[in-house]
C-alpha cells in the first residue's frame, strides 16, 4: 500500500509540470505547421503534434473502458459505470475542432451536428484573438460567428494574412 502512495505523490507533481509542457510543445508545434494546400483553397486542420496528442488520449481511454466493462461484468459490479469513459469519449469527439478552408469565395467551416459555415469574403466584418482560449474568431456583418481558428491548427500567421488580404475591409 505505501508502495501505491509513494507512486501517486511522484505523479501528482509530475504531471503539473509535464500537462503544461505537453501542451506548450503542441502549441509550438501547431505554429510550426504549414496549412494544406487544395487547388486555390486552403485548409488550416489540426496539426500533426494534436492529432497524435487526441489520439493517445482517445486509445488510453478506450483501453480503460475495456478495463471498466471487464470489471463491471464481476458479479456485483455495476455495469453502468462504463458509462463515465464512454461519454468521455463522445465529448472528445464532439469538442475535437473542424477544419477552417479558405477559399476564393469566402471562409468555410463544417461543423459536426450543425450547419456548416459559409461567409464571403465581403460579408467579414472582424477578426478577434481571444486572450484566454488562444482561438481566433472571425466574426461576419450580421453579428454571427463566421469562423472558429482553434490554437491547434496549422499556420495561424498564415490564416491571419489571407484574412488580411482577402477581406480588406474587415477590423482586426
Amino acid at each position: 500500500m505505501k508502495i501505491l502512495w509513494v507512486s501517486l505523490g511522484a505523479l501528482i507533481p509530475l504531471s503539473l509540470v509535464a500537462f503544461p509542457i505537453v501542451f506548450w510543445a503542441v502549441r509550438r508545434s501547431a505554429e510550426r505547421h504549414e496549412p494544406v494546400r487544395k487547388g486555390l483553397a486552403i485548409q488550416f486542420g489540426i496539426a500533426r503534434g494534436a492529432k497524435l496528442l487526441l489520439s493517445f488520449v482517445v486509445i488510453l481511454l478506450v483501453a480503460f473502458t475495456i478495463f471498466v466493462l471487464a470489471a463491471s461484468l464481476s458479479p456485483g459490479a455495476n455495469p453502468v459505470a462504463v458509462i463515465i469513459p464512454v461519454a468521455v469519449i463522445v465529448a472528445i469527439g464532439f469538442a475535437t475542432p473542424h477544419a477552417v478552408v479558405l477559399d476564393d469565395i469566402g471562409i468555410n467551416q463544417r461543423r459536426l451536428l450543425l450547419p456548416d459555415r459559409h461567409t464571403r469574403w465581403e460579408d467579414v466584418s472582424s477578426v478577434a484573438r481571444d486572450a484566454k482560449t488562444g482561438r481566433t474568431f472571425v466574426w461576419s456583418n450580421d453579428g454571427k460567428i463566421a469562423a472558429v481558428f482553434s490554437p491547434f491548427f496549422a499556420g495561424h500567421r498564415q490564416f491571419v494574412k489571407e484574412i488580411r488580404v482577402r477581406a480588406k475591409h474587415a477590423m482586426f
